[in-house]
Order: C-alpha cells, then structure tokens, then sequence
C-alpha cells in the first residue's frame, strides 16, 4: 500500500529559482552539478536513520551551519598553466595561465596535473593570515550553530598536523614548519571557548573528510583523476589501514569534542566491513559524534546529505542537509564572481528547515586563509535578516503541512515550534488575504513576529474552493515597509497543530475529482529530485533518472468507473517511448506512454506546454484512495511535469 511506504522526497537541484535573477548558470556548472549529483545519490541511500536519538538534538536545533573547504588547492584559485607544469604556473602571466572549468576544489582533476607538480604548490602555500576568531565572528554576524571545515579533501592534502602522513599544512609548506600551527586545532580551540557563559551561542567543531577518493593514494576511487590506479581492494585497504582509519582516529582524539564527521563522496572500494571499523572506533572515541550520510553505508549514519545545493521538495521524515554554495565553487576561485544574493541564501535557509533539513553554507577562504570580501559582505547582510527572525528558525521543526496535508503554500514557507506557527511570506497576496490552510486548532493571537512592532492582525475563519477550512489573515498586499526578504507571522495556536487532511476538488456536475500538483507527496526510490515548482505550477524534475514518484490520497465519493486524464508536459527528448504506470492503493492498474509536448516551430521550452492526456479508466470504491504515478523501471525514471489530474466518473 502506497500509504505503507515512507513518504520521502524530493531533491531540488539547483537552477536559476536558486540564484538571483542577474545570475546565469553556465553550461559548465550545470554538467558539473548534475554530475556530482548523480554520483552521490547513486551510492547513498536515502533512508537515514529517522531520529529521536538524543545524540541529535542539537543538529535538530542548529539549522544552520557554515562549510568550509580550504586547501592548497585555494593558492591557484581556479587557474593553472598551459604546459600543466607549476614552474609555468609559478613564473607565469596572464598568457601562460587559464581557468581551469569545474569545483576549484578539484583542480588537481580538472587540470590533469601530475601528483609531483601539484605538491610543489605546498612550497608556496603561505596561510599566516589564517585567524580562528575570523571564522567564529562570522558565524556570530549569521547566526551559524556549526562549522564543518575540510581536514583533508580528494587532493589528499591534511589541513592539520597529521602524524601519519606528512602530506599536511604543518609538514609540508614552509611557513608551517617554521610556525608550527595546526590550523584546525587553533579552529577547535576557538570553538570549544564558545561553550563558555560569555559567548551569545555554542560553536560546535566538526571535519570533512574524503574518505573514498584521495588522488594521492592508489587504490582509491579516481573520481575521473586519470593518475590514480584504481579503484582496487587491496591497495585500498592499504590506504584504509595507513591513512584513511589512523586520520579519522587523529580528529577523533586530539581535537576535543568533534559535533560530526562529514564523509564525502562514497565510492568502491570501501567496505561495509571497513565502515564498520571506523564507525566503532569513533563510537569508542566519542559517542555523541554524528555521521553524515555521505559515509554511504546507511546502517551507520544518523542524518542524510543531498546532493550539492539540493533541497527535498516537501517534508521528509528524516532529517537531512543542504550543502550549499555561496557562489558555484566551493573552493576559493579568483574567476568565479557570480555569487548568490543574500535573500536567496535566506530563502534557501527556510526552504531547508520548513522541510526537515539544515542549511550548510560554504566559504572557500583564499590562500593566506582570508575569507573573500565579498561572502564576508553576503554573510553579514543574510545575518541583518536571519538574527532579528531567529525565533522562528533555530530550535524549530517542520512545516506541520506533510502526508496527506502536505499542501505547497503559494506565499511561502513555515516552521512550527510547540503551539506556535511561524509564517515565512515571500509572495505576498493581492487580495489582501493570507491563507492558512487545515488548521483545525483555535489561534489565540496572529502577529507579524518583528514588523511594525509586532502588530496584531485580524483574521477569520473561511474555507476555499474546495471545502478546505483556511484561516484568513489579514494582510496588506505589498510587505511592510522597510521591511528587505520574507516577512514573518507569528499564529499562535490553542495547543500543538493539528491540520485537516486536503479536501481535493470534485465538481458534483461533471462528477470530477481534481487533483492538484501541488497537493502531492510522495513515494521514492535511492536517487530523488522531484519537487513542486511554483512558477510552473507542477511537479518537475530536472533530472531525468529516479525511482521517485507523486502520490494523491483523496477520497472517492462513489464507486464507478472513473476517466483518468493527467495535464502534463514533456520534453522532446525525454517523452519518447517512455512508459509509467498509474497506481492505486500500491497496485498498478493503468499505463501509458509520454508524448513530446513540443509545438511544431515553437521556441518555446517543451515543458512550459501542458496538455491533456487520457490515460483510461479506473475501477475505484468509495471512500480513501491512494493514486501515485510512477515511472517504470525500464524506462529510466521520471519524464514528465504534472500539473493536473482528473478522474471523472463515467455513467
């Protein structure tokens, strides 16, 4: 039964929504990041643990966190020499250099350049202006609860003093010899002195580590790095025993308390008998350290990581993680300007934990272990919005709107916390009235949470177009002045809300059920991107590969043979031949196959062009059904965006 199956979802993948209107994706950044995607999702299981582990309690609360990935791949900050070699690179001007395409993070793949020359870099890498106290006042002026920092990334390189591999920031650049920091120890430090009375919040420490690709060590997966020889167990377990197990064991024991450790990138060869070991290990060192789902062995993590910059459409009942760019690297390039405004990294924070997940937001620190001026100004301006709004962010839970409540809010977001609902509007109504939908409990007051001083707002019981009981507040029809982002308000509510399931449209007329997209949740496999798309007004997916599917429960008003038609559009090139089978209550019934929504000489995108499509009919009984639409397994996955079904009864 369809109601039986876990109802996770939906990973957005980034496009322009996510960035600002001035911003164009190049081609380039999109191959990059749909390939990372499909890399990660295909090893990591989307079923992480669904916790009321006490051990995660303060991850429940954070909400927010900074990322950073600093490494001496920051010293060429996205260029290198044409000939590959760092004599050119070092000696070099603008002739001899180029942009080196992808994650920065990854020059050493992106660039092809040898294991030997891209060592030298370590005899130029200068990081004395790195500062602790920098990276812990940035997370003040945000309002960030963890730091997540790169101790080692695929490059192979240790951003502390590793004692079992001198390949590190202390061994291996001159001014770590000479100076002898650990740069990670002084962060930990930093952060362990914010659990003192004086600080306005608790830090909490936590390391990224590569733990499957490591481009210096063969046996690893090469990640596409041509000079790795590998994947291969036994050289793998070579590297398990003399780098991989004996580093994590290092941040597990000589860094204080560690919050978590952020696997990345699963790949063969690695183990369920090597997780095993690492994971006992830290459980001896620490037991309250989490485990990222990156580990990708899911019986051993305690929370999930969508792919880069991805969200779940809709509410899950795991908790789960966005690592998010700031701009489209992660790692520091010189050539990448095109960063996020800040309203979209506050949308983007809300649209995270109104569905069950955490923001964690990157910084690529330059060389000399600066942070760019220019996520130091983003940073600061998000926190204007985010410090003053805290109360509805951190320490909050999600959107009470899931299972067969789970209605996209045409004017925004919102988080719950014990009787109260926080209301995130970013688009506000014309006709003056704020709906909020299936609230069955009795409001004893709705305010704007800080604007005009929180003033009051009027508001009346109603129902929609459907026989949905709404709250109706009172709003005006543009934001408060002075007022920059999303406006919040403040519901507060006689007791925990409780919601109404969705009444879905039926015309006693034409004895026709309507179900809308955005009323759906959802039904999914191991790789999910299937969300709600406001501006389209249907559930898209920009990925063409999954095993997730929408499903609608309603309820049927009298048994009878019901025309089923679904509005949907196609892309040209997905539509062709592929087939999905219509379920009902868990069993499949109907099928059929895409057709392109092109129009002949149309320029138009062929998913912006919906059409109605009769699929058959249905045999239904009376009372609660479960209607999902689900794509074959031969055929790839999802094809198609929806918009509409209709069941009309026939006589």
């Amino acid at each position: 039964m369809i109601k039986q199956i876990k109802e996770h979802t939906m990973i957005k993948q980034i496009k322009g929504s996510t960035m600002t209107k001035k911003m164009k994706v190049n081609t380039m950044t999109k191959k990059m990041i749909v390939c990372s995607l499909v890399a990660i999702l295909a090893t990591t299981s989307l079923y992480a643990k669904s916790s009321n582990d006490p051990r995660m309690d303060w991850y429940k609360d954070a909400k927010f966190g900074l990322m950073i990935h600093w490494g001496m791949y920051a010293v060429p900050a996205g260029e290198w020499s044409k000939d590959k070699t760092f004599k050119t690179w070092r000696n070099g001007d603008k002739k001899d250099l180029e942009p080196i395409s992808g994650y920065a993070e990854q020059i050493l793949k992106n660039a092809s350049i040898t294991r030997e020359e891209y060592a030298k870099l370590a005899d130029v890498f200068d990081w004395s202006k790195w500062n602790a106290q920098d990276i812990i006042d940035l997370c003040y002026a945000t309002g960030q609860r963890y730091i997540v920092i790169t101790s080692k990334h695929h490059d192979g390189f240790a951003m502390y003093h590793s004692k079992v591999n001198k390949f590190n920031i202390v061994d291996a650049t001159p001014y770590g010899r000479k100076s002898g920091r650990d740069p990670l120890q002084e962060l930990a430090d930093a952060c362990h002195a914010t659990e003192t009375d004086g600080s306005p919040w608790p830090i909490k420490i936590c390391f990224y580590y590569s733990h499957c690709v490591d481009w210096q060590e063969d046996g690893t997966h090469p990640h596409s790095y041509k000079y790795v020889k590998g994947p291969d167990a036994k050289l793998f377990q070579k590297y398990f025993e003399n780098k991989f197990f004996p580093q994590v064991k290092e941040l597990m024991h000589n860094y204080g308390d560690v919050g978590l450790i952020w696997f990345d990138v699963p790949r063969v060869p690695f183990s369920v008998e090597q997780a095993k070991q690492v994971v006992d290990m830290m459980k001896e060192a620490q037991p309250d350290t989490l485990i990222n789902g990156r580990l990708g062995k899911a019986e051993f993590v305690d929370y999930q990581v969508l792919g880069d910059n991805g969200f779940a459409g809709v509410p899950t009942d795991y908790y789960w993680e966005c690592p998010a760019s700031i701009n489209h690297t992660y790692g520091y390039s010189k050539n990448d300007t095109d960063w996020k405004s800040w309203e979209v990294l506050a949308e983007d924070l809300v649209r995270a934990i109104s569905h069950n997940g955490n923001l964690l937001l990157n910084i690529g620190p330059k060389g000399d272990g600066t942070v760019p001026e220019e996520s130091i100004k983003i940073i600061h301006q998000l926190g204007q919005w985010v410090k003053p709004n805290s109360e509805a962010i951190f320490g909050t839970r999600a959107t009470p709107y899931q299972g067969e409540s789970m209605i996209s809010l045409d004017w925004g977001y919102c988080t719950q916390r014990d009787n109260d609902i926080y209301l995130f509007v970013k688009n506000w109504p014309e006709s003056g009235d704020l709906e909020l939908p299936l609230i069955k409990n009795k409001v004893k007051k709705i305010s704007y949470l800080i604007a005009n001083n929180k003033a009051k707002l009027n508001y009346k019981r109603s129902t929609d177009s459907r026989g949905n009981k709404v709250i109706k507040i009172k709003v005006p029809k543009t934001a408060p002045l002075g007022v920059s982002g999303m406006v919040v308000i403040k519901a507060e509510l006689k007791g925990k809300a409780t919601l109404d399931p969705v009444k879905h449209f039926y015309d006693e007329n034409k004895k026709q059920i309507v179900l809308e997209a955005k009323d759906f949740h959802a039904i999914t496999g191991a790789k999910t991107h299937i969300y709600y798309d406001r501006e389209m007004g249907a559930i898209y997916k920009f990925m063409a590969k999954g095993g997730d599917a929408p499903v609608w429960s309603f309820e049927v008003p009298e048994s009878g043979d019901y025309a089923i038609n679904v509005i949907y559009s196609a892309h040209r090139n997905l539509a062709k031949n592929k087939k999905n089978d219509v379920e009902v209550d868990g069993q499949s019934r109907l099928s059929f196959t895409t057709e392109s929504t092109q129009v002949p000489g149309d320029a138009t995108d062929d998913w912006k062009n919906f059409k109605d499509h009769q699929v058959g009919t249905l045999s239904l009984e009376k009372g609660m059904r479960n209607l999902a639409i689900v794509p074959q397994k031969s055929q790839g996955g999802w094809n198609i965006a929806i918009k509409r079904i209709t069941l009309t009864k026939e006589n």
